[in-house]
């Protein structure tokens, strides 16, 4: 339909309002939609809030092991500075006899020691912590790649969150194990709703202190 603009504008300029009815649609159907947005939003950022503090766990477990491996070096060269003057000779041997003369022309010389040059610190961190992890971590700690990972799951339920409190408490009364982290705060949560519960039945079944008048 069409409706004036003002009333001395009136015959010169129309304004024109029209109905859409597939915006209509959006907007009263999408308040499901955006709230299931900003949910999986919510689970991409804590998401990525662990995968640094895992992050950041793994380079202090790294640096306290790189300084563990150089006090035990220096221990090591210690005890080493210490029996230089005792450690073992080189054995040499000779080999002259005629298979070796026909071989290779002359007496030939083996000299064999124990032992042999030390790894450096290159070395034996990059056999500890291979090439690349660091590159893979840092390229899943990308958002969009968590977010990739959390709009790829479905988002969980009232009666799904309810069927695990109800699976976990059960455990819990079968087993008397909580098990993981996530098991022990579903039965805290279901063994809580059961108390909340009984309470409000007892509140509903206490007679009413009120006293008629006659």
């Amino acid at each position: 339909f069409a409706l004036l603009a003002s009333k001395d504008e009136m015959g010169k300029r129309k304004l024109t309002i029209s109905f859409d009815a597939d915006a209509r649609l959006d907007y009263l159907t999408g308040f499901r939609k955006r709230k299931a947005q900003r949910r999986k939003f919510g689970l991409a950022m804590g998401e990525m809030k662990k995968q640094k503090e895992r992050l950041e766990e793994r380079q202090m477990r790294r640096e306290a092991n790189k300084e563990a491996r150089h006090a035990d070096k220096q221990k090591q060269q210690q005890i080493l500075d210490e029996t230089r003057e005792k450690r073992v000779a080189p054995v040499t041997s000779q080999y002259d006899d005629a298979t070796t003369l026909d071989m290779f022309g002359d007496v030939v010389t083996v000299t064999t020691s124990l032992g042999g040059p030390p790894l450096s610190d290159d070395e034996e961190e990059s056999r500890e912590y291979p090439e690349g992890v660091d590159d893979e971590q840092r390229k899943s700690l990308s958002f969009k790649t968590i977010q990739a990972k959390v709009e790829a799951n479905p988002l969980s339920t009232k009666r799904s969150r309810r069927a695990k409190r109800n699976k976990a408490k059960a455990h819990f009364a079968k087993t008397g194990k909580v098990g993981t982290n996530e098991v022990a705060s579903l039965a805290a949560k279901a063994v809580s709703m059961e108390n909340y519960k009984g309470k409000a039945k007892v509140g509903r079944n206490k007679p009413s202190a009120r006293r008629k008048v006659r």
